[in-house]
């Protein structure tokens, strides 16, 4: 097997068809020269027995035999007429004389002592050049008379130019099939040479290349296919591979600046926690209950941000959160309500257009709804308006387009309960809307972050993580000078099992 492994599969396709057409010919030519050249003794057979039987059959006269050379030395031959000159004649006594002989060939058969009288037979030639083929038969008188023709002028002639022409046409053909053979190959496995190409391409990286569709019903065609199939495989495994190198990349990331922001947020109420204490204790601020009260909001604004991390914590390890039937219009009321407390003056108006109950955890999306309309009033200006709208939606199949959404698109025709908090305020360019869900992103201008009223950058992540828990998606649509309008779309999904976690 090493031997046909140094070559070319098209050599060695090429080289064994010839191989196998040139057996086929050998062969057959084999068949029909052994063919013809049996035909050809049966026909000489055949004119010795006639001519024995007719002319040769006329007993010669008596006397001495005739030169070896042809010319009689009798006037009479066998036959009242001339033989044909190919043939030879030779008469013998039945003592073994040779009483006449009649030949015009350059050469004459080796005459044997005994013969054969029954059948046709083979001599070999006198000199050594040929065979004869003979037959010999008895007189009344006993005298044996032997017929002998030339093989070389009769029948190895004709069959050696039929060798002739046979292989002639045998090279001929053999040309003719390895040309047709090399053409036909190269044709046939010039997809080889592009299946080759191409893995040498997905070798250096280019995973998107493929082979032109072909018939599967080929060979050819079904290792296409299969290379096909097997190169989306591996760049499907290659880009899954690459996205989750990047995620980890990026998640790691967002990791450092999650740790490196929490880091200072903390370290923010803590130094003014430890400032007022260090004041107090120096009896540079002797009031305690100054010192107590600058320490108080600190503390609770340094608890806020660990229950924030806490809980984004939480959604990060997905753990399952309980499940009731929850009135969304609670939901909201309790919202505005909280806004009240905490903004007395400002305005909040709530409208129910719809009360979709579904099945979700409560606090958590209380905490969506409170998050989003302290959001508004934190950032839209102390002069905008909050609105909070409850409503029931059904997903369309061809969604809206928004300045930026979070979360999985709706199945066409899924049910939806629908919180929206819109305001009128101060609104914010595209490319910081892109980025509001990330966590700790804060954006410049009028929405900056206050050392007295400033979130941490946690809520609107938050948002996400609860919203996304539930199968669900927030929008944004905003503008500078055009307010927000936060779109949060909840899956009714009443036929999901209780004990199924999000």
């Amino acid at each position: 097997m090493k031997f046909f492994d140094r070559y070319p599969l098209r050599v060695l396709l090429v080289a064994a068809t010839v191989a196998l057409v040139a057996l086929g010919l050998i062969a057959s030519s084999a068949a029909v020269t052994l063919t013809m050249r049996s035909q050809l003794i049966a026909s000489e057979d055949a004119k010795l027995r006639e001519a024995m039987n007719e002319w040769a059959a006329t007993s010669p006269p008596p006397g001495p035999p005739s030169s070896l050379d042809g010319d009689p030395l009798s006037p009479e031959g066998p036959s009242r007429e001339r033989p044909p000159s190919e043939y030879f004649i030779a008469v013998r006594t039945a003592a073994g004389d040779l009483v006449f002989v009649v030949d015009d060939n350059p050469s004459q058969p080796e005459l044997p002592a005994k013969v054969n009288l029954s059948e046709p037979f083979e001599l070999p030639d006198a000199e050594g050049g040929g065979s004869w083929r003979a037959l010999a038969d008895v007189d009344r008188q006993g005298n044996i008379t032997v017929l002998a023709v030339p093989m070389s002028t009769t029948v190895d002639g004709t069959v050696t130019k039929l060798i002739q022409v046979q292989a002639l046409v045998g090279l001929a053909v053999l040309i003719g099939v390895g040309t047709c053979a090399w053409l036909l190959v190269r044709r046939s496995l010039r997809p080889l040479q592009a299946v080759e190409q191409t893995a040498h391409q997905i070798a250096d990286g280019n995973f998107d290349r493929r082979l032109p569709e072909l018939s599967p019903r080929t060979e050819v065609g079904s290792l296409a296919q299969s290379f096909n199939w097997m190169a989306g495989s591996i760049e499907s495994a290659f880009t899954a591979t690459e996205a989750s190198r990047h995620k980890a990349a990026a998640s790691e990331e967002r990791m450092r600046r999650f740790v490196a922001d929490a880091g200072h947020e903390l370290r923010t109420p803590l130094t003014s926690i430890i400032g007022f204490a260090e004041l107090y204790r120096t009896k540079m601020l002797p009031d305690a209950d100054v010192a107590f009260g600058r320490i108080e909001p600190e503390a609770r604004r340094m608890q806020a941000l660990v229950e924030d991390l806490l809980t984004l914590a939480r959604l990060d390890t997905e753990r399952p959160m309980s499940r009731e039937p929850v009135d969304l219009t609670q939901v909201a009321a309790d919202a505005v309500a909280g806004a009240h407390a905490i903004e007395p003056a400002r305005r909040v108006e709530l409208r129910l257009d719809a009360a979709p109950v579904l099945t979700g955890d409560g606090d958590k999306l209380r905490q969506v709804a409170l998050n989003l309309v302290v959001n508004a009033l934190r950032h839209a200006g102390e002069d905008a308006n909050v609105t909070v709208t409850v409503t029931e939606s059904v997903a369309a199949s061809a969604p809206a387009t928004h300045t930026a959404s979070i979360g999985p698109a709706q199945r066409p025709g899924t049910p939806l309960a629908v919180l929206e908090v819109d305001d009128d305020g101060v609104g914010m360019p595209a490319e910081a809307a892109a980025k509001s869900f990330e966590r700790f992103h804060r954006i410049d201008d009028s929405r900056n972050r206050s050392d007295s009223g400033g979130g941490s950058g946690l809520g609107l992540s938050i948002v996400a993580g609860i919203v996304q828990a539930h199968g669900g998606t927030v929008h944004l649509d905003t503008a500078p000078e055009s307010g927000a309008h936060f779109r949060v779309e909840l899956p009714v999904d009443s036929e999901r099992p209780a004990n199924e976690p999000f």
